[in-house]
């Protein structure tokens, strides 16, 4: 693998916020369905990624979320959403023991176009990595 390890996840078929909420108000049972079958598409993903070398090398972690979308007319915020089906994916493939405050410590997101192939793109920060400074740590 060349460059710094990362899990790349399409994120066709992933649902936005505003589908997840649409899901919810046609059947109550509907949004909670189609989660799960959108995590079981991240850690699927993020087992394949770590065979390929991504693991966390310190906990809490910093992770850098870069989103590909296919055009403008989803909202960055729509997409951010979708963080919820990685971070369960993690911890479904056993990249995470957990998604709580002992594990995650913070992120940075950036959004692009990438009519062909959009996805998202996950590496893990470290202090030397010129994309973002880790905050410091909570008390």
């Amino acid at each position: 693998m060349i460059g710094k390890p990362k899990i790349v996840i399409p994120t066709i078929g992933l649902m936005t916020l505003n589908q997840y909420t649409n899901e919810n108000r046609k059947n109550r049972f509907g949004g909670a369905a189609k989660k799960k079958e959108a995590t079981q598409i991240c850690a699927l993903h993020t087992k394949k990624a770590m065979r390929e070398g991504f693991k966390i090398n310190s906990l809490p972690v910093n992770l850098q979320f870069d989103w590909y979308a296919k055009d403008k007319r989803t909202d960055p915020d729509n997409l951010a959403f979708m963080k919820k089906y990685l971070l369960d994916g993690f911890q479904n493939a056993g990249l995470i023991e957990n998604d709580n405050w002992a594990t995650i410590h913070g992120w940075t997101e950036t959004f692009h176009i990438d009519k062909k192939n959009p996805r998202v793109e996950i590496t893990e920060i470290t202090p030397s990595d010129p994309i973002g400074q880790p905050t410091p740590k909570y008390s």
